[in-house]
């Protein structure tokens, strides 16, 4: 069975595996997604995750999904090398968005994780840095305490991308997970909590 994590406000994160049950009560559609995360989620490692950032319409504004290293495109897999030399992959993820088809690497480099985003030509379009706590700017940290009161601090990230630098700082509160997306300045670009659901879909062969 398939295993989904689901964000309840913009994003969803879908754990997948082979599903291999089949609806025995209705066959009717309430609704359709996009056939690309049918795709997706044919493309994706059986273990691997699948998450989509939404909007409170529900809007669809990003898609990514777990893949195989092997399957990265040499463009991509260069150009994170090339940015992060002597690093080590360990994971990749192919992802869309509007407007933007690309495929992000995992990797360890000098005892830190790193996330390198490229589109299919090589162009980097963000870099993800993982920063200890002491190492984040004190001013996000009270930001994102200011936004989500309470709970545990579990990690921080810098993102850089084509828009500047923002920062993705991680919390656990009465047992949720939660994300908040800060700007440089520390003003809120959006947050979200992270549950859990899950997905089945007919295997393709």
């Amino acid at each position: 069975m398939s295993k989904m994590i689901l964000p309840l406000c913009l994003t969803l994160a879908v754990a997948t595996s082979c599903a291999t049950e089949t609806s025995t009560t209705s066959t009717e559609s309430i609704g359709r997604v996009p056939r690309a995360l049918v795709a997706m989620y044919d493309e994706g490692i059986p273990d691997g995750m699948i998450e989509l950032e939404l909007d409170r319409d529900g809007g669809i504004l990003e898609m990514e999904v777990d893949i195989a290293v092997e399957d990265l495109p040499d463009a991509v897999r260069d150009a994170a090398m090339k940015r992060l030399y002597g690093g080590r992959i360990i994971g990749a993820e192919h992802e869309m968005k509007a407007g933007l088809e690309s495929w992000e690497v995992k990797v360890f480099h000098r005892g830190r994780h790193w996330e390198i985003v490229a589109d299919a030509t090589g162009r980097i379009h963000e870099t993800e840095m993982e920063l200890a706590r002491t190492e984040a700017p004190e001013h996000i940290l009270q930001a994102a305490d200011r936004e989500l009161p309470g709970g545990e601090f579990v990690s921080v990230e810098m993102i850089e991308n084509d828009q500047g630098i923002e920062y993705h700082v991680k919390k656990r509160r009465d047992g949720g997970s939660y994300k908040i997306v800060l700007r440089r300045d520390g003003s809120l670009h959006r947050k979200v909590r992270e549950a859990q659901a899950e997905i089945e879909i007919p295997l393709a062969n």
